[in-house]
């Protein structure tokens, strides 16, 4: 995992790129299970002492990865989707 931040004026930048690399699916060794990336990111921007808003994406590039697989290789669990997110945080 990698997740470097970069702050400028009033605004916070950053990024985060996750991976896994080949794994086998079952115990004989029979299913494999590709290697994968993701990239998430967000901005965060201090509007005021009281207020900031975010806006951030996880699975930038909407890759398909696999952290689970069943029996014969039918049924899997894939990791989730390209999600946007837009956050208003005021604080009293």
């Amino acid at each position: 995992q990698l997740a470097p931040t970069y702050a400028f004026g009033d605004a916070l930048f950053g990024v985060s790129v996750i991976g896994t690399g080949k794994s086998w699916a079952d115990d004989a060794h029979t299913i494999v299970m590709p290697a994968y990336n993701v990239v998430n990111g967000f901005v965060n921007y201090q509007v005021s002492t009281s207020t900031s808003l975010t806006l951030s994406a996880n699975n930038l590039f909407n890759k398909i990865g696999y952290t689970e697989i069943e029996g014969d290789g039918h049924a899997a669990r894939s990791i989730t989707g390209r999600a946007v997110k837009v956050a208003v945080k005021y604080a009293f």
